[in-house]
């Protein structure tokens, strides 16, 4: 299969990069068993939701929340504002799990945000709390981003091919401040949350009612922030193969156009 590497990092509207990833986890790891869909289902079908189960059941502080909760659905219709993501969703994942903290310590009744996850092991799967269906929407988006990474090749702490840096050598964390971690873990947060940050353009981009409007742009504003640093990061260090810099180059354009529009946004929005 002849890939071409510029066209897999951002989302393509005839789901091109979505084919070259499944490909790709059908190389490194030959054929998975997909659990049949027998609950509740989200896009169009295509993910089951199930009660927290295997390593979802260990996600600290959180605890399962009821499969038909309907602010699942309302987190999954913000997803259909980006339809070559909401195309995606149903292509790489296949199951989610959906969490609630009953404590309130983390997401308290009411409030806005979401704690979400994926496992490197568990590729098609996520978690995510329920209470913010628009955070929702970002979890779908932004864990999703992690398992297509892994299914490429590229995890956390290390990468099969693509990306070469050195796991043992560390660059500042976009989105843990203050921490240092493998350019391959620096990568994966710069990726999953410009798909949160292209998503939440794509909700403004659609003229939502002024409360979401302004709610999205708060979102924004804070993404726009970190992501700028991290492509400084990415930009100065990070080390390719051959198929990796037509990956990586792909990215960084994608990022630049992302996060120029979002500056654009909120620029408009203090005029």
């Amino acid at each position: 299969m002849v890939i071409d590497w510029s066209r897999v990092a951002e989302p393509q509207p005839d789901q091109y990069d979505t084919g070259v990833t499944l490909a790709r986890l059908q190389e490194l790891r030959g054929p998975e068993a997909i659990p049949p869909r027998d609950g509740p289902t989200l896009f169009d079908g295509a993910v089951v939701v199930r009660p927290a189960e295997g390593p979802y059941l260990r996600v600290e502080g959180m605890s399962a929340a009821p499969v038909d909760d309907e602010r699942i659905l309302a987190g999954e219709r913000y997803v259909r504002h980006w339809p070559a993501a909401f195309q995606q969703f149903k292509a790489l994942m296949h199951t989610f799990y959906p969490l609630r903290d009953l404590a309130g310590t983390r997401i308290r009744p009411g409030s806005k945000g979401s704690i979400s996850h994926s496992f490197g092991s568990q590729i098609g799967t996520m978690c995510a709390t329920i209470e913010d269906p628009v955070s929702l929407a970002q979890a779908f988006v932004h864990e999703m981003a992690h398992n297509k990474l892994r299914a490429l090749g590229i995890m956390v702490e290390s990468a099969h091919d693509l990306i070469t840096n050195n796991p043992q050598t560390l660059y500042p964390s976009p989105i843990l401040i203050g921490t240092m971690r493998p350019m391959t873990a620096c990568f994966h947060a710069e990726y999953s949350f410009i798909y949160v940050t292209q998503l939440n353009l794509k909700i403004l981009a659609d003229g939502p009612e002024e409360e979401l409007r302004r709610y999205v742009l708060k979102l924004l504003e804070r993404n726009v922030t970190r992501m700028e640093a991290g492509l400084a990061v990415i930009e100065e260090n990070i080390q390719v193969d051959a198929n990796g810099r037509l990956f990586v180059d792909g990215f960084l354009d994608w990022t630049r156009r992302v996060l120029s529009e979002g500056r654009t946004n909120l620029s408009d929005e203090r005029t």
